[in-house]
C-alpha cells in the first residue's frame, strides 16, 4: 500500500483569502524585505506618533494576501498581556461610491473579532487607554481582566472611566453610547450593527441611548469616515491602527474605469493626513501601478506609497524551500522524508519543479498548484484537469449558494451599488454616474430612456418617510423617463408606519416604480460581484493560473442567471412588475410571516382584516420567491427561506 495514500495533500491550500487567515505553513525568507520594510514603518509609528505607508505590488500569485496574513500573526501576538495594535483587513470588494461604509463595516467586524487570548481588539484597545490613565499604575493585565469583566459586573466607576476616555479622545456621542452597550455586553446585535454602520429601527436605537432618528447632516459615506476617524483616535497615541486594503483592483466596473482608484487615493490620503497613528499597507498589481498613478493626484499618491515594495515571482531555490516546508509540517510524512535525504522535496521529484523556472519566474500560487499536482500522482492519483469554463461554473455557483445564507439585508446597499453596474455592463444598456445632489443613487440608460434608481433599504421608518418626502418635494430633474425605488423583499413597511405607507403609495400614484428584489436575486448578484471581484484582483485561479475578468464576465453573459435578466427588465422596462401589485397586501403579508413564521391562509385573512381569501392566495402565488404555499385544508402560508443546499436534499 502507498504510505501516502493516507495522508492529507499539503498543497491543497494555494490561495489565502483573507489576511486572518493566514497560510499554516510560512517561509519567511520569501518577501522578507517587504515584510522587514512592513515592521519597520509599524515601529515607526509606534514610537514617531506619525502615519506612515507602504505599497505592496506584485504579480496575480505572487502573495500579496499571504504576506498580510504573515504581518497580522506577527503584529496580533500580544506583548505584555496587551495587543499592541489594532488590526484591520479590507478587501475592496465594494463600490467606489460606497469606500467609507465598506471600510467601516469591515473595521467594527475586526475591533469586534477576538485574537489569541479570547479578548476581543476593542477589549484590548480600552485596557491600554484605562491603563494609560491610571495614576495608580496597575497593570495592563488587570485592566483587560476588569474590562472583560464588565458584561457581568457592570460598574459605575467602568461607565465613568469611560466617560473620562470618550472625552479625553473627542469621541462623537454616538460612538461613545455604542461603545458602552458594547463593552457591557448589553443590545449586543444592535450595537455591533450600528457600529457597522447599518439603519437601526427607531427601538433598537432607542435601547442604545441614542436619539430615534439618525443624524440627516451628513451623508452616509462623510458619517462612515467620522467614525472611522473616531476610532483611529480612539487608539491614541502608542497604539498604531494596521490598516490593509487587499484587491484595490475590485473597484473598478471596467478596464478603463478611473473612478474607482480616484477614490481610493482620496480615502488612503485623508486616513493618513487625519491621523498620526495609522499604518496604511495596500496591494495591488504591478500591472496596474501606472493606472494608478494617472488615475490619482500626485499628493495623494504620494502619502499612499511613501515605500513601495515588489513582490518577485519565486526563484528556484525559494520554490524547493517553500515545498519543503509544506512536506515537513505534516509529521507523518515528515517522518517518511527522513528516509530519503537526498532529496529535499521528496516524494516531489526536484526536477518536475525547475521545470516550472524554464521559461519565466514563477509566482508561489503557481508553484503550490504544481506541487499539490505532483503529490497527487506520487501517491497513485491522477488529477483531472478541468476547463476554465467548468471552473467558473462551479466557482459561481459556490458563492451563489453561500451568498443564500450569508446576504443580510444590511448589505442590500452595498451589493446592489456594486453589482448593478456589473450587470449593466452585460446585459446592454450604459450605466451613467449619478451626482451626489441629484436624489438617486444610480442612472441606467437604455436608448433614449434613462432610469433613476434609489436605494430605500432603511430598517429606519423615520428615516424612509424622509427620503421618500425629499422625492416628493423636490424630485430629481434629470430628464428622467422613470424613477424606481428598490427595497429589499425582506424588509417589509409596517402598517404602523403609515406616513411612509402613504408617501410611498403618492409617489407610485405619479409614475414611482416600487422593485423588491428576492433573496435570490440578492445572492446571484453577491455572487457576481464576488467572482469579478476576484478576478480582477488575480485571485480567481485554476491550477493555479490566474483566469481573468474578460474570460469570466464572457461566461457570466453566456450564462447570466434567469433571474437577474428578469431583475433588470423590471428596473429599466416599461411593464408593471408584479411587485407593484397589491403593495399594501405584501408588505401586510411579509409583516405577519416575519412575526410568525408559518399561518393558516385563514388566521393571515383574518389578522389582516382584508376581504378575500382569493385575492391573498392571488399574490401569494405570484411570488413564490418571497412566501411558500401549502395546499389545505387548511391552506398554509410560510415565509420563504433558501433550501439547505449544502445537505444534499
Amino acid at each position: 500500500m502507498n504510505p501516502l495514500s493516507a495522508l492529507d495533500n499539503p498543497f491543497r491550500q494555494n490561495i489565502v483569502a483573507d489576511a486572518w487567515r493566514p497560510a499554516e505553513v510560512d517561509v519567511p525568507e520569501i518577501h522578507r524585505e517587504a515584510f522587514e520594510t512592513c515592521d519597520r514603518a509599524y515601529e515607526l509609528v509606534k514610537s514617531g506618533r506619525m502615519s506612515r505607508s507602504v505599497f505592496l505590488h506584485g504579480p496575480a500569485g505572487s502573495g500579496k494576501t499571504h504576506l498580510l496574513g504573515r504581518l497580522q500573526k506577527h503584529l496580533t501576538q500580544t506583548r505584555d498581556d496587551l495587543l499592541p495594535c489594532i488590526f484591520v483587513s479590507v478587501r475592496l470588494q465594494t463600490s467606489p461610491r460606497m469606500i467609507w461604509r465598506h471600510v467601516r463595516r469591515r473595521f467594527a467586524e475586526d475591533l469586534l473579532r477576538p485574537v489569541a487570548d479570547g479578548a476581543t481588539q476593542i477589549q484590548h484597545l480600552i485596557a491600554g487607554r484605562l491603563a494609560g490613565m491610571d495614576t495608580k499604575k496597575r497593570s495592563t493585565s488587570n485592566w483587560l481582566q476588569w474590562v472583560r469583566a464588565q458584561p457581568v459586573r457592570k460598574t459605575e466607576k467602568f461607565e465613568h472611566n469611560l466617560d473620562q476616555l470618550a472625552r479625553g479622545a473627542g469621541l462623537d456621542h454616538e460612538l461613545f453610547q455604542v461603545l458602552k452597550n458594547v463593552l457591557l455586553d448589553r443590545h449586543r446585535n444592535d450595537a455591533r450593527n450600528w457600529l457597522m454602520g447599518d439603519n437601526l429601527t427607531e427601538s433598537s436605537r432607542k435601547e442604545l441611548g441614542l436619539s430615534e432618528q439618525p443624524p440627516g447632516d451628513l451623508d452616509q459615506e462623510t458619517l462612515a469616515q467620522e467614525v472611522i476617524l473616531n476610532l483611529c483616535r480612539l487608539a491614541g497615541p502608542g497604539r498604531p491602527v494596521v490598516l490593509c486594503f487587499d484587491q484595490i483592483e475590485a473597484l473598478q466596473s471596467h478596464p478603463e474605469d478611473r473612478d474607482g482608484l480616484f477614490r481610493f487615493g482620496q480615502v488612503g490620503a485623508t486616513l493618513f493626513n487625519s491621523t498620526d497613528n495609522l499604518l496604511l499597507i495596500s496591494c495591488i498589481q504591478s500591472a496596474l501601478m501606472d493606472n494608478l498613478k494617472s488615475a490619482i493626484r500626485d499628493a495623494d499618491y504620494d502619502r499612499i506609497t511613501q515605500e513601495a515594495k515588489v513582490l518577485n515571482p519565486l526563484t528556484y531555490d525559494q520554490a524547493v524551500r517553500l515545498a519543503a516546508c509544506r512536506l515537513e509540517a505534516e509529521p507523518i510524512l515528515k517522518k517518511l522524508r527522513a528516509e530519503h535525504p537526498d532529496s529535499p522535496t521528496w516524494p516531489l521529484e526536484t526536477e518536475e519543479i525547475k521545470t516550472l523556472f524554464q521559461s519565466r519566474p514563477c509566482p508561489a500560487r503557481k508553484v503550490i498548484a504544481a506541487c499539490d499536482t505532483l503529490f497527487e500522482q506520487a501517491r497513485g492519483r491522477q488529477v483531472p484537469k478541468i476547463d476554465d469554463q467548468t471552473f467558473i461554473e462551479k466557482e459561481f455557483q459556490r458563492l451563489r449558494e453561500a451568498a443564500l445564507k450569508q446576504t443580510p439585508p444590511d448589505e442590500t446597499d452595498e451589493n446592489l451599488t456594486h453589482a448593478l453596474p456589473l450587470l449593466a455592463e452585460m446585459i446592454e444598456p450604459t450605466l451613467l454616474p449619478s451626482a451626489a445632489s441629484s436624489g438617486v443613487d444610480l442612472l441606467v440608460g437604455r436608448s433614449s430612456r434613462t432610469v433613476g434608481l434609489v436605494l430605500a433599504n432603511h430598517r429606519n421608518m423615520t428615516s424612509l418617510a424622509a427620503r421618500l418626502r425629499r422625492l416628493e418635494e423636490k424630485p430629481p430633474d434629470l430628464g428622467l423617463s422613470r424613477l424606481v425605488l428598490i427595497r429589499d423583499s425582506r424588509l417589509p413597511i409596517k402598517r404602523t408606519a403609515k406616513v411612509t405607507r402613504e408617501r410611498l403609495a403618492g409617489l407610485q400614484a405619479k409614475g414611482l416604480r416600487l422593485v423588491q428584489p428576492s433573496i435570490q436575486v440578492l445572492a446571484a448578484l453577491k455572487a457576481l460581484r464576488t467572482i469579478l471581484s476576484e478576478a480582477k484582483s488575480g485571485d480567481l485561479a485554476n491550477a493555479g493560473v490566474s483566469i481573468g475578468p474578460k474570460t469570466v464576465q464572457e461566461w457570466l453573459a453566456a450564462n447570466l442567471d434567469e433571474s437577474l435578466r428578469v431583475f433588470f427588465e423590471d428596473l429599466v422596462g416599461s411593464t408593471t412588475v408584479a411587485s407593484e401589485k397589491d403593495t399594501d397586501l405584501l408588505q401586510d403579508i411579509a409583516e405577519e410571516l416575519e412575526e410568525h413564521f408559518i399561518l393558516p391562509l385563514a388566521d393571515l385573512d383574518r389578522n389582516l382584516g382584508h376581504d378575500s381569501l382569493e385575492r391573498i392566495e392571488d399574490a401569494v402565488r405570484r411570488h413564490p420567491d418571497r412566501f411558500g404555499l401549502l395546499a389545505g385544508p387548511p391552506s398554509v402560508l410560510f415565509l420563504y427561506a433558501p433550501p439547505d443546499l449544502s445537505s444534499g436534499d
